[in-house]
């Protein structure tokens, strides 16, 4: 969102976003901010040492403790170099839209999984609770993962009725199908979508891609086309 107020402000208009199906979400979201919502973005840090005192310290993150963006996946090589790296014994981080714990030379890695868009858990609302506990005299937390059930089918009625679906098409399309199902198919539609492109000769630059490749991608992958005429 930030980078997208500096291309804005600096007039780099092929960064801007379009309703389409590269980037309409996005832009949607974009403009229901105001300014003081942009500023807050960016009072915020990309990661933060919560202390208690008397507990270990947790480091916290949205991607990695470095880049928001990045996916670090339980149990990964990514997962093993930032508990390394990081100077405390517990982190938390997001992004990935799957909860789970990963310990790794007796420091800790949870993700709380996703409050909206769950993979594979179609229909819940996950997140997590730390607890403050005690083994062997030395402080520790203890997670406690939830899954709490919401009407996932008003959601998606209210993509229909807000007119977010026709501004996000093929990629809200996608959302819908995880919003239902659980399965997760929108990166690879998009990588998909981007390689249709480049084998058609079609070299429009990201995000003006044509939505017709998405459409092609979305078939291709098994994505059903959802209508607000379907009983949700």
């Amino acid at each position: 969102m930030l980078g997208q107020q500096r291309d804005i402000e600096a007039g780099i208009s092929e960064n801007i976003w379009l309703y389409n199906s590269a980037s309409g979400n996005l832009k949607y979201a974009y403009e229901l901010l105001d300014d003081k919502d942009l500023e807050f973005f960016k009072s915020l840090p990309i990661s933060f040492d919560y202390v208690k005192e008397g507990y270990p310290t947790i480091k916290c993150c949205h991607g990695s403790p470095d880049n928001s963006r990045q996916l670090i996946q339980l149990g990964s090589g990514e997962a093993k170099y930032w508990l390394e790296k990081i100077d405390c014994d517990y982190m938390i981080c997001a992004h990935t839209h799957f909860p789970g714990e990963f310990a790794y030379k007796d420091k800790y890695y949870f993700n709380a999984g996703c409050v909206g868009i769950a993979i594979k858990d179609a229909g819940f609302a996950q997140c997590m609770i730390l607890r403050d506990d005690v083994q062997d005299g030395k402080s520790v937390w203890r997670p406690e993962f939830l899954k709490i059930p919401y009407d996932n089918k008003k959601v998606v009625r209210d993509i229909f009725a807000l007119g977010l679906f026709e501004k996000g098409k093929w990629f809200v399309n996608s959302n819908i199908q995880i919003l239902l199902t659980g399965i997760d198919h929108a990166a690879d539609m998009v990588s998909l979508a981007a390689e249709l492109a480049r084998k058609a000769g079609d070299t429009t630059p990201w995000p003006n891609i044509d939505d017709h490749y998405f459409e092609m991608a979305s078939k291709e992958l098994g994505i059903p086309e959802y209508r607000i005429s379907e009983s949700f």
